[in-house]
C-alpha cells in the first residue's frame, strides 16, 4: 500500500521533475500517487522568487513545501489518531471520494457493518482533518454539496512517514550518536558559499570536519547537483582508500546541490546524512566555518574572480586560526597532537 502523505524525499522529486519539464501526470505516477495530490502539493509550496532583473517569478521550492509541514506539524499538539491506522484512513478517504459518503454515512457503515479498526474518529474529526488536509486525496469538493463545517483550531501537517523517493537519502536521526558526540576524525558537514546576485555561479563547496574542525575550500561551476558530484570525484579517484579514511561520512542540509545522493555515495565511498530542513544547527561547525570564511570573502564577491592560491590561504588561514574550544590550539595542531595528517 502507498504511503499515506508526501515525504521530504518526495518533494525533492516534484521541485527536480518540475524544473525538467516533468509534467504532473508523469510526476503522479512515478510516485504513484494521484494528480490532486501533487496540484496540492505544488500549490502549498510554491513561492515566489527575484530575478536577476529584479522581476519576480513563481517557483515550487520543496524546502518552502517541507517547511510548512514541519511548522503546521509543531502546531497540531499530540499526534493523530488517525495516523495509527492507515487502513482506517484509506477507508474513509475511498468511502467519501469513489462512494461519495457522507463523513456520518462513513462512519454509520462502518457501526452498521461492524467492521473493525485500530482506531476510530468522529464525525467531526473527519471534518477537521479534511479541513487541515490530512487526507492527501481529499478535500471539500468530494463532499456531499461541498458542505463546510468550520472548526477552530490550528493547521496540520501530513503524517511523516518512511522515505519512498530517494531510498538513498539518510537522515541525520539515524546517524551514529558517536559521529554526534564528535569522538572520532572523518566525520564532515558540507554546505556552499556563494557569490553575489549578479556576478558568477561558481561558488565554494566547503567541508568541515567535526572533531577538529579542520577546513577543506574547493571552487566549483555552479550551486548544483553535478558540480558537487564533480568536485567530490576529483577527491575521490586520486587515492580512493585515502579519501574513504578521510570521509567516512558527510551531513549536509536539504539544498538541492546535494540531492543527487547516489552520485555523492557511488562506489560506497562515503554515507551522507540529511540535517532536518531549516536546522542550521545541526551543522553548527560548518555555519561557524563559514563566517571565517565571510572575514575573507565577504557577500557579494564573484568567486570566479578568486585563484586557486588565494581560496587555499583562506583555507590555511582557518586551519590555523586559534581556537578557543582546542585551548588555543589551531585545527592543525591539534589534528598534529592526534597524530592525524590532512593533504587535502
Amino acid at each position: 500500500m502507498a504511503e499515506k502523505h508526501l515525504t521530504e524525499a518526495e518533494r525533492y522529486y516534484i521541485e527536480v521533475s518540475l524544473r525538467t519539464k516533468k509534467s504532473v501526470r508523469q510526476i503522479a505516477e512515478d510516485l504513484s500517487r494521484s494528480r490532486v495530490c501533487i496540484y496540492n502539493e505544488i500549490k502549498r509550496g510554491t513561492v515566489t522568487l527575484l530575478n536577476t532583473d529584479l522581476t519576480e517569478r513563481k517557483e515550487y521550492c520543496a524546502d518552502a513545501g517541507e517547511r510548512i509541514h514541519v511548522e503546521r506539524g509543531r502546531l497540531r499538539g499530540a499526534p493523530l489518531k488517525i495516523g495509527k491506522d492507515i487502513h482506517y484512513a484509506d477507508f474513509i478517504e475511498n468511502k467519501i471520494k469513489k462512494d461519495r459518503f457522507s463523513p456520518r454515512a462513513v462512519l454509520s457503515y462502518i457501526k452498521t457493518n461492524d467492521l473493525k479498526f485500530n482506531t476510530s474518529v468522529s464525525e467531526y474529526t473527519i471534518y477537521l482533518y479534511i479541513q487541515k488536509g490530512v487526507f492527501c486525496n481529499l478535500t471539500y469538493k468530494d463532499l456531499p454539496c461541498g458542505k463546510r463545517k468550520t472548526a477552530k483550531l490550528g493547521k496540520h501537517s501530513c503524517v511523516s512517514l518512511k522515505n519512498t523517493a530517494n531510498s538513498l537519502r539518510h537522515s541525520i536521526e539515524t546517524r551514529p550518536s558517536a559521529i554526534k558526540e564528535r569522538q572520532k576524525f572523518g566525520h564532515w558537514e558540507l554546505d556552499t558559499v556563494v557569490g553575489g546576485k549578479k556576478t558568477s555561479k561558481e561558488c565554494l563547496l566547503v567541508f568541515t570536519e567535526r572533531k577538529t574542525r579542520s577546513e577543506i575550500l574547493r571552487k566549483i561551476k555552479a550551486k548544483d547537483m553535478d558540480s558537487v558530484v564533480e568536485e567530490i570525484d576529483r577527491l575521490y579517484f586520486p587515492d580512493v582508500r585515502k579519501f574513504k579514511e578521510t570521509f567516512k561520512t558527510i551531513t549536509c542540509d536539504n539544498g538541492t546541490e546535494f540531492f543527487d545522493a547516489s552520485g555523492i555515495q557511488k562506489e560506497n565511498r562515503t554515507i551522507l546524512y540529511y540535517c532536518h530542513p531549516y536546522r542550521a544547527g545541526e551543522r553548527g561547525s560548518n555555519e561557524n566555518a563559514n563566517k571565517l570564511i565571510r572575514r575573507w570573502i565577504p557577500k557579494g564577491t564573484d568567486i570566479s574572480k578568486l585563484t586557486d592560491e588565494y581560496i587555499r590561504f583562506v583555507q590555511d588561514w582557518i586551519n590555523n586560526y586559534p581556537r578557543k574550544i582546542f585551548g588555543g590550539m589551531s585545527s592543525n595542531q591539534y589534528m598534529e597532537s592526534l597524530g592525524i595528517s590532512l593533504s587535502y
